[in-house]
């Protein structure tokens, strides 16, 4: 929160996501350590010792992150989400969950961190997560593993070592703090971002690349989504979304749309859309962007695209 209540309140909730993001990042941060962790076959005693050293030097570093979960869950956050999807799926009578490549993340009572760990090692996650309970997932490690069995111990460090090690720079809930935005203003970007889920999951099931009426089918949805963008041009969150999932294609490992090679048939019109969202906009978010795109410590995944995203966004100001 702004101690001197200088921010509004798109400010304070959009400080408040980032708040969330580094107690996730601090939550990962204490389970990724195990994944130093040897396991040498007949020394299965040195890795339960190594573990549960490594759990209890550092279990001091969740209960900030456990406090920060009692107030979201006072404050009904994953409910609200809940509520909210079944508004979504109410309004568009569940045809959404019927499209391919789309998936949900549903409340249950309780987390395991394996169920924690199968979530976020799926490259394709929901639009709309549960933090509260993915946060109380994540640090209920120390408490599940105290008397777990080595080979299921094993099992879940296998698990660690197939998520990226970047996830804690991925900023789940600032994204969605922009997806809620958007959803409040049209849901312009919402719908792009399932355009891009299903296209994604479609075009894997091609054997070699489609063309002819398939790649009209793609280029012409893509059209008719964006038919209206010039009523979201001013919209900061529909806008961030945009730019994320340029991000995404640009970079390995970087988002829910990362790690794909879309087609330039679909590419090209993305960046002409992005052309025409940021034309004649200047702002501290579009600062950003065009520092983002040009990071050097993140793995490029489609230099191309890269390089004529950053001519689009142009040069940051000194």
């Amino acid at each position: 929160m702004d101690p001197e209540g200088n921010l509004g309140p798109t400010e304070t909730a959009l400080r408040n996501a980032q708040t969330i993001d580094e107690q996730f990042a601090a939550a990962w941060k204490h389970v990724e350590r195990l994944r130093q962790v040897p396991n040498t076959p007949g020394e299965e005693h040195l890795t339960r010792e190594s573990i549960t050293d490594i759990l209890r030097q550092y279990e001091p570093e969740l209960t900030p992150i456990l406090n920060q979960v009692e107030i979201m869950e006072q404050l009904g956050m994953d409910a609200s989400l809940s509520e909210l999807q079944q508004r979504i799926d109410t309004v568009t009578h569940e045809l959404i969950r019927k499209l391919a490549g789309v998936t949900f993340d549903e409340i249950t009572e309780f987390t395991t961190v394996d169920q924690v760990l199968d979530f976020l090692a799926n490259p394709v996650r929901p639009q709309l997560t549960y933090f509260s309970k993915l946060l109380r997932g994540l640090c209920g490690v120390n408490q599940e593993w105290s008397g777990q069995e080595h080979q299921k111990m094993v099992r879940t460090l296998r698990s660690i070592e197939a998520i990226p090690s970047s996830l804690s720079q991925s900023r789940l809930m600032e994204r969605q703090f922009w997806r809620l935005q958007d959803l409040c203003n049209g849901a312009f970007g919402f719908t792009l971002e399932l355009y891009f889920l299903s296209t994604r999951k479609l075009l894997s099931t091609f054997s070699s690349p489609p063309g002819g009426i398939h790649q009209i089918v793609f280029v012409k949805t893509f059209k008719a989504i964006t038919s209206g963008w010039q009523e979201f041009t001013n919209l900061i969150g529909t806008r961030q979304i945009i730019l994320n999932i340029v991000y995404d294609i640009a970079f390995c490992d970087h988002g829910i749309f990362s790690d794909f090679k879309y087609p330039d048939y679909i590419t090209e019109e993305l960046l002409d859309l992005l052309r025409r969202m940021i034309d004649g906009q200047a702002d501290a978010y579009i600062e950003d962007a065009k520092r983002e795109i040009r990071r050097e410590d993140l793995i490029v995944f489609d230099s191309w695209f890269r390089l004529r995203a950053r001519a689009l966004l142009g040069r940051p100001r000194e």
